[in-house]
């Protein structure tokens, strides 16, 4: 969730497994604390060099309390390693090898 004048301390490692995500935001809802909240889908902005599932453009699906959010120049963004991210959107989950359920 994204708080007014949240700041967040930085995170160890590289940026090589990271994906960048706009998230879409649940129109007209906040949390408690005066947050926006997440839908839980989102855009691919950006892909670090070791992401392989994912490009920019791509429709994904998210847990949204996980990663970071960040508000750059107005723009809400949702950072996420790969593992992170469930799949892209449209894609649904096959039971049988050859896509029946």
């Amino acid at each position: 969730m994204i708080y007014k004048d949240q700041v967040h301390s930085g995170q160890e490692g590289t940026s090589d497994d990271k994906v960048v995500i706009e998230p879409r935001v649940q129109s007209g809802l906040t949390n408690a604390q005066g947050g926006m909240l997440l839908e839980g889908r989102g855009k691919v902005i950006t892909v670090g060099s070791k992401v392989n599932m994912f490009k920019p453009g791509d429709e994904v699906v998210f847990d949204p309390s996980l990663g970071q959010d960040v508000l750059l120049y107005g723009r809400i963004l949702k950072i996420l390693a790969e593992n992170e991210i469930q799949r892209r959107e449209g894609d649904m989950p096959t039971d049988a090898p050859d896509g029946t359920n």
